[in-house]
């Protein structure tokens, strides 16, 4: 519950609690001690830790490897895990290969119109969109959506996260227009269902002030980029990565801006 809020140090705290009870309580080779290494190593990788992550989740993995072998649900969304792992580090390969067998275990249990079969398709075309590969990101992020929103409508935490997506994608393609688009739906997704205090309404305030920044609206990019900043800097402390690159996302506004500015007095005065 507390992951869902966006606090992050409770959420750690309490698992730690609950991993240590159930270290005393049982063996190590138990499904729960997976799933708890598993959401370990999520919590981290939202606070930046990326070595801890890694650790626990290839902990999670082998564990439930040992257990279940390798076509196994729990061994696809582990797999999830130490993709998105490896895509915050930067490895993107890497994180196309763990993305890559998660998919392909999902579509072998579910069948390839599954929610489950969709987080593969969505984590895939995000790590294309990292690649710069725009077309198989927005084939992927596309065919997510349409299956979400089949099962689940058009407002759930899901979709918000692909509709954020793919207005990245829109943005890197010049379809601004539509990027706007995606970029609203998701921040309104995200507010419904979470309110204004939460890690994601922070991610598609920056995104969407980005957009309008590229878009020139400097007035719009500045209101959503400060709200980004103002609530990363409550949730994570000044020293997060994701304040700094709101940070940095702020500062790159204001020196466009002064350019600007800049290049107008000079061209009044020339």
């Amino acid at each position: 519950m507390y992951q869902d809020q966006g606090k992050l140090k409770q959420a750690e705290e309490y698992l730690h609690k609950a991993l240590n009870i159930t270290y005393e309580l049982f063996d190590e080779n138990r499904p729960l001690i997976a799933n708890y290494c598993n959401t370990l190593a999520l919590i981290y990788q939202s606070q930046g830790k990326l070595e801890e992550a890694a650790e626990q989740s290839k902990k999670s993995l082998n564990l439930t490897h040992e257990l279940f072998g390798d076509n196994h649900p729990s061994v696809a969304r582990y797999y999830a895990t130490l993709a998105l792992i490896y895509q915050s580090q930067g490895k993107l390969e890497h994180a196309v290969e763990y993305s890559t067998k998660a998919l392909a275990i999902d579509c072998k249990l579910f069948g390839d119109n599954h929610p489950e079969a969709a987080r593969s398709y969505r984590d895939l075309g995000a790590i294309y969109l990292d690649q710069g590969k725009l077309g198989q990101a927005a084939k992927y992020s596309i065919r997510a959506l349409t299956i979400y929103h089949k099962f689940y409508g058009k407002n759930n935490p899901r979709a918000a996260i692909t509709c954020n997506n793919l207005g990245q994608i829109y943005q890197n393609y010049g379809n601004l227009a539509k990027a706007v688009e995606y970029s609203t739906r998701a921040l309104a997704i995200n507010l419904k269902l979470f309110g204004k205090n939460h890690p994601q309404v922070a991610v598609c305030c920056n995104n969407l002030g980005r957009i309008y920044q590229q878009q020139g609206n400097f007035d719009k990019a500045f209101e959503h980029m400060s709200k980004a900043l103002k609530l990363s800097y409550r949730l994570y402390g000044e020293n997060h990565h994701k304040v700094i690159k709101s940070c940095n996302d702020l500062m790159a506004l204001f020196l466009e801006v002064y350019s600007k500015q800049s290049g107008q007095k000079n061209n009044f005065l020339g």
